[in-house]
Formats: structure tokens, sequence, C-alpha cells
């Protein structure tokens, strides 16, 4: 019997239809225009995202205990407690007409829809543009790369800070 969880299962199939789901919705909300001339629609798609990040978050967590390697493991498993509960506040933010709060923890939790792009493009650059063996330290380069994957988070949580009264 075929794994629930291995890559091409039915819950990895659902992560990543949901999770680029969220890749591609994700950069619409933050467009000024959209969301001052098409605010139903900037809801709805909010709305989208939310229940995306719950779907793709859980089944993430679920993935990230069958990974191999327990410091990637833990790493994954981090990304979507985090994606989760940023995504959490930011709809607490709205529902208390908080925009500027809701803007900070969106701009979290989208950060950490490109920690898996980051991961692949990362191997890809190591693949190609080095003379690294990555197949050869995979057990190391992985979950290396798992966790340099939050970057784009923490270069987010820098803007956020600097530009906080």
């Amino acid at each position: 019997m075929k794994s629930l969880i291995a890559p091409g299962s039915f819950l990895y199939e659902i992560h990543i239809i949901f999770g680029m789901f969220t890749f591609f919705i994700g950069p619409l909300q933050f467009i000024p225009y959209l969301r001052t001339h098409f605010l139903k629609l900037h809801r709805l798609l909010g709305k989208a995202y939310f229940f995306s990040v719950l779907i793709a978050g859980t089944t993430g967590f679920a993935i990230s205990f069958h990974t191999p390697l327990a410091w990637a493991a833990a790493g994954t498993a981090v990304q979507c407690i985090l994606w989760l509960l940023f995504t959490g506040l930011a709809f607490m933010r709205i529902m208390e007409k908080n925009i500027a709060s809701h803007r900070r923890w969106m701009l979290r939790s989208y950060m950490l829809v490109l920690a898996a792009p980051f991961l692949r493009l990362s191997i890809a650059a190591l693949e190609n543009f080095t003379t690294i063996d990555y197949m050869a330290h995979f057990e190391l380069l992985y979950p290396l790369l798992v966790w340099v994957s939050f970057l784009p988070l923490l270069i987010a949580e820098g803007c956020i800070r600097i530009r906080q009264p």
C-alpha cells in the first residue's frame, strides 16, 4: 500500500496544490490598487488564502514527520507551525480592524510561502553554479538549506521592524 504522505500521494498532492495556490494569489493581496478598488475581491482572495494555508500548512506539518533527516523534518515542521500561526494572527488582526498589524502578519505569512521555492532554488543553484556535489553531501546540505529557507522571513521581519514607529 502506498503511503498517504510520500511524494505523489494524496496528502502530498493536496499540500502542493493548495501551497501553489497561496504562492500565486498571495502577491495580488499586496497590490494597493486592488485592495482599494476591488475590496470584495481582496476579501474573497484573503479567505481563499486563509483556507488554503489551513490545508497546505496542516498537510505540510504531517508530511514533515516523514522527512528522513531529523533537522530537515524539524525545519519544515517549524515552518508549517509558523505559517499557520502567522496566518491565524493576520486573520485575528483584520477581525479587530487592525489593518496595519494585519498587513505585517500577512507579509510574514507570505514569506513562509516562499520558503519552499527558495529551498528548491537554493538546491538548483548549488547543483548548477558550484562545484559542490549536492547528492554526495545531501545529509548535511538538505537540512541546512531547509533552515536557510527561513531567509525571506528574516529579511521581511527586518523590514517590518525598520519601518515600525
